[in-house]
């Protein structure tokens, strides 16, 4: 499974970079990434936004994580493209 692993890795180097990019704040390379959004409703309706543009992202709320540090858990899998992770990019850049 060389390939899948070696494609997963690039893919969590490029949403790196570009959440990197849309936030502000430094992201290290991975395939789950979390994006603060410092509000459990915040959370909700940014998940909720991103699933009407067929992207499944989970919200992560208190009591999961300390008041303040709501956030979305952005979780990769080998089995997706460049592309799939520019279009997740370019949804998150209209609703961040």
């Amino acid at each position: 499974m060389n390939m899948e692993r070696n494609n997963l890795a690039e893919l969590g180097e490029q949403l790196a970079a570009g959440l990197t990019e849309i936030t502000g704040t430094e992201h290290q390379p991975g395939h789950i990434q979390p994006v603060i959004v410092g509000d459990a409703k915040r959370a909700l309706e940014l998940s909720a936004a991103l699933e009407r543009d067929g992207l499944k992202v989970l919200p992560i709320r208190t009591p999961t994580v300390p008041p303040g540090t709501e956030r979305l858990r952005i979780s990769l899998s080998a089995a997706m493209t460049a592309g799939d992770v520019d279009r997740l990019l370019k949804s998150l850049k209209c609703y961040l």
